[in-house]
């Protein structure tokens, strides 16, 4: 007669569990909910214990204990249906971790049932997931040797450890107030509640943090932020400026707060300018630096309390004079044009449109024939940069510059040889490509403070921009609407228009569609020497 394998004790079948019931009477599984029981209950809020240690002692114990009571309410007897309760367990954790709102409805969920729970989300509880790992493989070792009887004492156990799990929270003193890690918070210094409207950065903003240190509410407008939110802080209630999961690696840090009676203002700091420490969920804690107290006086003003320089009522902008060499050209004398007909055209006139641009009157016909076909194309050019006239042959095309810039050319063909002559070149973008083999040269205008003040929040400085290379000799351009250069070489001539000279500091591509960078618009026209 063959005798089956020996089975380990504490091994079961891949597929079957023992009750897992019998792991409620089990020593461990006890000590765990008693553990939990005296954490939540006597020892948070005793200052016997730091508030983070006790903080994530509940979730440790917690995970742990939690699974095997959701199990045996659900009477889970399959490996599967076990794996089943842990995930349902980490998921509702790992959201009510993450999501403000996700643990809004916990605590409204748990108010019904009868134990009010104000709870603080905290992404850095998640380190307490690995214990459902450890539920997981110990609790169905705890049933296949705990005791098979005593079908009263489980009923105990197992409520003993619901109360365990979702009481933790005090009874009518109040609500339990988590601690928190982070740099900066705030705290509310006031005996009544106070609503708060925070604004992140957009996540497409690329900051210039140097340049935004020096004057964090001139420079850090508006159109930069995200929506916002709106938080009620309870009497003597501290909040993180920002939770860790809304932090970009920029190497500094803003938001956009606004409270009734209190001026719209910045609060801005340095990535490390402020050590992270464990916060108090009351009160200003000791020795914490990044506090920002915000207080009433009795006739309703309120103001901003801290020991940092972190908050910065924002202002109006300083009035720009359009003719201040520092100020870049407005988008009313910038360079503009539509889809780029490509191929050979007469041209049959140009005249000047209500907004000073050109309508270039294309004919598709090289002579005057009333059935001829053409279309209207327009062009926004600096005055006197148009270089052709009417019955002109031109060949126009779309020209490849790669990321970042985009041209058109117009070229001017002789009508019975068709071969080239004068070109003209309409080019904006980084100035990171070439034309007519001549490269942009760009440096910040040294003496220019940059500027802010769009409606998307775009932080632009004047640049200097020279050009070099082709044969032609170096030049230095001017960016005055109708000034230009003439440089030439062995074999032609290239005037330069410089429309639009800026360096984009601080942006927010999602709202303004440009990034961080040079921003250059260039006409050149290159004609053959002594012209045509």
């Amino acid at each position: 007669m063959r005798t089956p394998p020996s089975r380990p004790i504490g091994m079961t079948s891949n597929h079957r569990l023992p009750p897992l019931r019998h792991a409620l009477l089990h020593p461990v599984w006890i000590a765990a909910v008693a553990a939990l029981a005296i954490n939540d209950h006597l020892l948070k809020g005793s200052d016997l214990l730091p508030g983070w240690f006790t903080g994530k002692l509940s979730d440790v114990v917690g995970l742990f204990a939690a699974p095997l009571l959701l199990a045996v309410l659900v009477r889970a007897r399959s490996r599967a249906s076990w794996a089943l309760a842990h995930f349902a367990i980490g998921v509702v954790f790992a959201c009510i971790q993450l999501s403000g709102a996700a643990a809004d409805a916990w605590s409204a969920v748990m108010g019904l049932v009868g134990f009010p729970w104000s709870i603080t989300s905290d992404p850095t509880d998640l380190l307490a997931l690995p214990a459902l790992l450890s539920s997981y493989a110990w609790v169905p070792r705890l049933a296949q040797t705990g005791s098979a009887s005593y079908r009263t004492g489980e009923v105990v156990v197992a409520s003993a450890g619901v109360l365990a799990c979702v009481a933790t929270s005090p009874g009518p003193e109040g609500p339990l107030y988590s601690a928190f890690s982070t740099d900066t918070y705030l705290h509310n210094a006031n005996p009544y509640d106070i609503v708060l409207r925070i604004r992140p950065l957009a996540s497409s903003t690329t900051l210039d943090c140097d340049l935004a240190e020096e004057d964090p509410a001139r420079y850090l407008r508006d159109g930069l932020f995200g929506e916002a939110s709106a938080w009620t802080l309870a009497p003597d209630a501290t909040m993180p400026v920002l939770e860790s999961w809304e932090r970009e690696l920029r190497g500094c840090h803003a938001v956009w707060i606004d409270a009734d009676n209190l001026p719209p203002s910045i609060i801005f700091w340095r990535e490390g300018q402020i050590p992270e420490e464990w916060v108090d969920g009351t009160g200003i804690t000791p020795d914490t630096r990044g506090w920002i107290s915000i207080a009433y006086d009795d006739g309703g003003s309120g103001e901003y309390e801290t020991e940092e320089s972190l908050v910065f009522p924002i202002g109006e902008l300083p009035i720009i004079d359009a003719a201040d060499v520092c100020t870049p050209t407005g988008p009313e004398s910038r360079l503009a044009w539509g889809g780029v007909p490509t191929g050979e055209w007469r041209l049959g006139a140009a005249s000047e449109g209500p907004d000073g641009c050109l309508q270039l009157d294309l004919r598709t016909g090289f002579e005057d024939e009333l059935d001829q076909q053409g279309k209207l194309w327009e062009l926004c050019l600096p005055p006197g940069a148009f270089p052709f006239e009417a019955g002109d042959i031109l060949k126009l095309r779309q020209l490849g510059l790669g990321v970042g810039n985009e041209a058109a050319e117009l070229m001017r063909l002789d009508p019975l040889t068709g071969a080239p002559g004068t070109t003209m070149v309409v080019w904006r973008g980084d100035a990171s490509a070439t034309v007519f083999d001549v490269q942009p040269i760009v440096t910040l205008r040294a003496q220019c403070d940059a500027i802010a003040g769009d409606a998307c929040g775009t932080v632009r400085q004047a640049v200097d921009v020279s050009i070099a290379g082709g044969g032609f000799e170096t030049a230095q351009l001017s960016a005055r609407p109708d000034a230009s250069v003439v440089t030439n070489s062995d074999t032609h001539q290239l005037e330069v228009f410089l429309v639009h000279g800026s360096e984009r500091l601080i942006a927010n591509p999602d709202c303004s569609g440009d990034p961080v960078g040079y921003d250059i618009e260039l006409v050149a026209i290159r004609r053959d020497r002594g012209g045509e």
